[in-house]
């Protein structure tokens, strides 16, 4: 398990816990290679569309989100991936 200090108020503590173990890490190997995979097929075969960034943007972002959804310790921060 790792945690983060993200912020420390008077009474009250903010912080980032990820949870990490050899299921999380099959899965973010998985998720990592399979991202890379359609990263690398679509630069060839998107090359000349308008819409490139946005594209590569869309794909980051649902990698970051189902990489929240792996190492997340509990039900709320499941919701937020």
């Amino acid at each position: 398990m790792v945690s983060l200090k993200l912020a420390r108020l008077t009474r009250s503590r903010l912080d980032l816990v990820f949870y990490i173990d050899s299921y999380s890490a099959l899965f973010t190997a998985t998720v990592m290679i399979i991202s890379g995979a359609v990263a690398a097929f679509s630069r060839s075969y998107l090359r000349k569309e308008a819409g490139l960034v946005k594209f590569y943007l869309l794909l980051r972002t649902f990698v970051i989100s189902i990489l929240l959804l792996i190492f997340s310790p509990n039900l709320f921060r499941i919701f937020l991936g």
